[in-house]
């Protein structure tokens, strides 16, 4: 499976901590693993953890309409079978983008 991961910030706190928790034991579980962010002091600790990370338009603004483009061309390029996105501005940037484009399946 493939899995994409998308915490607001790459800055510690909380939920990034999580979100790059998650993407660590999906990874040790077999699947292919990508985390969508801005640039922030966490990319380095998910690198640590051979976790690709790809950088988001660090724009601080939801949504973005780069980081829709960027997120529904990603998630279509990379055949992604799950979207996980971490607080309001990422999952609205992935319903509208991905989501709606038909590029993330639906359930």
């Amino acid at each position: 499976m493939r899995v994409l991961v998308y915490p607001h910030l790459m800055e510690v706190g909380g939920s990034q901590l999580n979100a790059i928790e998650l993407a660590d034991s999906v990874a040790e579980a077999g699947h292919e693993v990508v985390l969508f962010g801005p640039r922030g002091d966490l990319c380095a600790i998910a690198r640590e953890r051979d976790l690709e990370v790809i950088e988001s338009p660090s724009n601080n603004h939801w949504p973005s309409p780069d980081s829709v483009a960027k997120l529904t061309q990603l998630v279509r390029r990379r055949s992604v079978d799950l979207v996980h996105g971490y607080e309001w501005g990422p999952a609205v940037e992935l319903t509208v983008g991905p989501y709606c484009w038909g590029q993330a399946p639906r359930g």
